[in-house]
């Protein structure tokens, strides 16, 4: 179970005894959080439990991350970091395997290198580096890798690859969003009148309205993804949710009398049908995680769910 998809995990009272007796009950929890506070010993504690952990680190630049992230210090995030490992050594458990997401800018790419060095050595298990999302109501605007100029562009995907190999060398696992649009993009050469422009496009997410780059979804495809099947996706407010990354809300608990009848929504029916039969909606059409199939495909990975 994932838990703190739509808004900051440890911003809500007496999160730490939910997170418990889901835990309790057998159920593996992927928890998020900013980390960015301080966290007292029964956070630390909850945290040590869960079945692994994600959370943003953008660079390991204090000052620059401060900036990024609304005044986040990072001394703050590693000291955490550290805690909930040492807590899980001490509980006679193994660390809960950690996730570090980034966010690219031409700012934070010059320390890439200390960035991996960094998180090999505080244990992280896996570092993904996310596509720039342009919010809407960001003041603030951060250019894509896909701005860049030709020469940058093939610089930076080297330094991406440089520290790639440097993670992967410690056992961290690396993996760059859009990297084929981005060697697609170097393959071509300029002038060569080949080049296929990157397509920008819109989705309601779940923290607001964004637009990043992505390839276009053929007539008759469909999005590989079954969260709308085998994932449960509520906001605080009880808004059900067909995936992690959709801000389109299905069905409402305030409207049902159990979590059963809203996952049997029509409208929850309707969004599975539309992609199994390629019609997704457009936020999937859109979607900037689940890779493109075809019906077929889909279709055996919803079987393959219920064995």
């Amino acid at each position: 179970m994932i838990v703190g998809c739509y808004t900051e995990t440890t911003s809500y009272p007496g999160w730490t005894g939910v997170v418990r007796e889901i835990i309790d009950l057998g159920i593996d929890v992927h928890i998020i959080s900013n980390l960015a506070r301080l966290l007292n010993a029964d956070e630390i504690d909850t945290f040590a439990r869960c079945g692994r952990l994600q959370t943003s680190i953008d660079t390991i630049d204090r000052d620059r991350l401060k900036e990024v992230r609304r005044g986040a210090d990072i001394r703050t995030i590693l000291y955490n970091v550290l805690r909930i490992r040492g807590r899980a050594f001490e509980l006679g458990r193994t660390p809960p395997p950690m996730e570090w997401i980034c966010v690219p800018t031409q700012e934070n790419i010059a320390d890439l290198m200390e960035y991996v060095g960094c998180a090999i050595a505080g244990g992280v298990a896996s570092i993904s580096i996310n596509p720039v999302l342009k919010f809407e109501d960001s003041q603030r605007k951060f250019p894509d890798l896909l701005d860049l100029p030709d020469t940058e562009l093939r610089d930076v995907f080297n330094r991406f690859e440089k520290a790639a190999a440097f993670a992967r060398a410690h056992g961290v696992a690396f993996a760059l969003a859009n990297r084929d649009l981005i060697e697609e993009r170097l393959r071509n050469e300029p002038g060569s009148g080949t080049r296929i422009p990157p397509v920008r496009s819109n989705l309601v997410a779940a923290l607001g309205k964004v637009s990043f780059y992505a390839h276009c979804l053929q007539e008759g495809r469909t999005r590989l993804c079954t969260q709308p099947w085998d994932t449960v996706v509520l906001s605080e407010r009880g808004e059900l949710y067909p995936c992690t990354i959709c801000g389109i809300p299905l069905a409402k608990l305030d409207d049902v009398t159990q979590l059963e009848d809203a996952l049997r929504a029509p409208a929850v029916f309707q969004w599975k049908q539309d992609l199994l039969a390629g019609t997704p909606s457009s936020a999937c059409v859109n979607c900037l995680r689940a890779p493109a199939g075809s019906v077929v495909e889909l279709a055996a990975m919803v079987r393959n769910l219920t064995g």
